[in-house]
């Protein structure tokens, strides 16, 4: 948001101070596994209900400044809508209720400039930086002094996820053979479901960081994960049509041959290595690591045709809510469609696509990307659900605001006052 647009809108004091409320967003997945002492709750769960008083200061003042009036985003107004029918659907679940209306508020005090945006940027491009760069380092100590890094202390987490103590200290995980680091995050797949967030910040966003993209990228391999792997080959394809674009004919047909030349090249000096050709075979078939004929496809469908495909009538429509939910791993669609039915997915895709209908730049491709990794990841936690919709909506809601102006016809400026690139 511009200075001139905060002013008008009066939030310019919160925007001037809000770097610990983005610093806030962009450590919410780096402590989710770790528990306050004697409470023993999260500590990501205690940060948003205690900063939950600052959403609602921050929302107060708005309506104060406002003459009494609460101004919402129509970017705003499905995921509320949204996570008003999770509430509804979480009858008998008390704890799931109130975290999703913690959720509820956070999303309305980011709406109103309260994220600093190009704070938020540097804070997620250096934890991925950091986290990518120790994935590397943990990487290169295995395979060369047979010696695992460990970077979280498992003594430190939350009970609840005591089976994970193994694989934090040894980074082999129960069903295989193959080694698996992730730095300072849980497992791989949370490592790169987070750093795509800062590797499409770097490649599409203001300046680009080509070589803080290209060390989250390598880690983002590192990891082994499937998802990782196909992020990192797809955003830079993104990158690819997008220099294509505003190059001239010549120029296209240089940079697409060298693209197609560098991607095989790449491709095989890294099937050369046993951790790469796993980790491909490991997305699509079953390999000599696993104990259970196990791959990463299956694994994310295993419970498919037990749990959704009996699913009929008012139950496939609104779900079994949340207070049904079997203590099994559900993708996020699988989650939506078990708990809210068919109705809450069509809210969640809704409130998505309208951040990709109404903005450009990185808001789009991020809430596409969501919509596409539902199928094969989750982001339904309260943790999640407050990084992902915290970043969408800092870098949405000025874009919105800029379209709606009187007399605005050129590309939308981003929060940090670059134009948008437009994919």
């Amino acid at each position: 948001m511009t200075n001139a647009a905060a002013a008008r809108t009066g939030t310019k004091l919160t925007i001037e101070k809000g770097k610990g409320y983005a610093l806030f967003i962009a450590l919410l997945p780096v402590l989710m596994m770790y528990k306050v002492p004697v409470v023993g709750i999260g500590v990501s769960t205690a940060l948003i209900i205690a900063l939950s008083f600052y959403s609602a200061a921050v929302i107060f003042s708005d309506i104060l400044r406002n003459g009494g009036r609460l101004r919402v985003s129509k970017l705003v107004l499905p995921f509320v809508i949204y996570l008003l029918y999770v509430v509804a659907r979480s009858t008998g679940e008390t704890v799931n209720m109130i975290q999703t209306l913690l959720i509820i508020v956070h999303i309305l005090a980011f709406s109103l400039g309260a994220v600093n945006a190009a704070f938020l940027k540097k804070c997620t491009v250096t934890v991925a930086v950091a986290a990518s760069g120790l994935t590397l380092l943990q990487t290169a100590f295995y395979y060369t002094f047979n010696i695992h890094l460990p970077c979280i202390a498992p003594d430190l987490c939350l009970d609840s996820l005591w089976y994970y103590r193994d694989s934090i200290l040894t980074g082999f995980q129960e069903t295989g053979n193959l080694y698996r680091p992730s730095a300072f995050f849980l497992e791989p797949s949370h490592l790169t479901q987070y750093a795509f967030v800062a590797l499409l910040l770097c490649l599409f966003h203001g300046k680009r960081n080509i070589p803080a993209a290209i060390c989250i990228s390598a880690g983002m391999i590192a990891t082994t994960s499937g998802m990782g792997i196909l992020l990192t080959a797809g955003i830079w394809f993104l990158f690819l049509l997008e220099s294509v674009r505003r190059s001239n004919l010549s120029g296209k047909l240089v940079k697409l041959s060298l693209f197609v030349l560098g991607s095989v090249l790449v491709f095989l000096v890294m099937m050369q290595f046993g951790f790469f050709r796993s980790a491909i075979l490991r997305i699509f078939s079953p390999i000599e690591y696993s104990q259970d004929s196990y791959n990463a496809i299956w694994g994310r469908t295993l419970y498919w045709s037990k749990y959704i495909s009996p699913m009929q009538g008012s139950q496939l429509l609104f779900g079994l809510g949340y207070v049904n939910l079997p203590e099994e791993y559900f993708t996020g669609l699988m989650e939506m469609l078990y708990c809210s039915g068919i109705l809450g997915v069509m809210l969640y895709y809704f409130a998505m696509l309208s951040v990709a209908v109404r903005c450009r730049g990185i808001p789009r491709m991020i809430s596409l990307l969501l919509c596409g990794m539902m199928i094969m990841a989750n982001f339904t936690s309260i943790i999640s659900m407050t990084y992902y919709i915290g970043v969408l909506l800092t870098f949405a809601v000025p874009q919105e605001e800029e379209n709606a102006a009187p007399g605005s016809g050129a590309p939308p400026a981003s929060p940090d006052g670059t134009q948008a690139q437009r994919p």
